[in-house]
């Protein structure tokens, strides 16, 4: 990421008028925050490869194992 930016904002999901959700990709990590207020409190961090692999069991539950993600 020479010259660019280290940290990107890749998703805001709102919880209430002044708290949200945020997925940050952080260089190469992708973090979750809250933010409410005045506040930002880490969430934890989320490994890409390991929620691929999770979604593609429960597709694969869901349909009887024809899925292919």
């Amino acid at each position: 990421n020479a010259g660019g930016r280290r940290i990107r904002i890749l998703d805001r999901a709102p919880l209430s008028a002044k708290s949200s959700l945020v997925l940050a990709r952080v260089d190469n990590r992708e973090v979750l925050l809250a933010v409410g207020g005045d506040n930002v409190t880490f969430c934890r961090e989320l490994i890409v490869d390991e929620i691929d692999q999770e979604m593609e069991q429960v597709c694969d539950q869901e349909d009887g194992g024809t899925s292919s993600l």
